[in-house]
């Protein structure tokens, strides 16, 4: 919390952070006879700011850890009902799935239908891709069939 920020101090000492204004009142002279003071109190705004900070860093955080992984790595979220969006990834992944590497094989995998994902763009005809869960031996043919291409 700021140093410079308003504290209200309660009967029972409990200190609250507080933002607040005031207006004067007038008479009909234009003398100042009172003041109008408003107080809210900034705790809640103050703690989600917080939140939002931690938030901030434990994202650039997880961004740091996925840029230094050294397999390529998508991120992707889910958005209801059937949408999958690209979120995140690293240089690795982009690397390895350049077009410009056409002689690399690689097999696509996911907990999502193969459907979901090339309606959204992301798996284009084509691709290799095996969704989740499998057997062992389902992994071995489509392994098979990928390398023998």
């Amino acid at each position: 919390m700021p140093g410079n920020r308003p504290l209200l101090i309660r009967k029972d000492g409990h200190r609250v952070p507080i933002s607040e204004s005031g207006a004067p009142l007038h008479d009909t002279l234009g003398n100042i006879t009172g003041v109008v003071l408003v107080f809210r109190d900034q705790s809640k705004v103050i703690e989600a700011k917080r939140v939002e900070e931690v938030l901030q860093r434990s994202l650039q955080t997880s961004d740091d850890l996925v840029r230094a992984i050294p397999s390529g790595l998508f991120i992707y979220q889910y958005q209801p009902p059937d949408r999958l969006v690209l979120i995140s990834g690293n240089p690795e992944a982009a690397r390895i799935t350049d077009i410009v590497m056409p002689e690399l094989k690689c097999l696509f995998m996911s907990g999502y239908t193969a459907t979901v994902i090339a309606r959204q763009g992301f798996l284009p005809e084509g691709i290799n891709f095996l969704q989740k869960p499998f057997m062992k031996k389902d992994l071995a043919l489509k392994l098979h069939r990928i390398l023998a291409e």
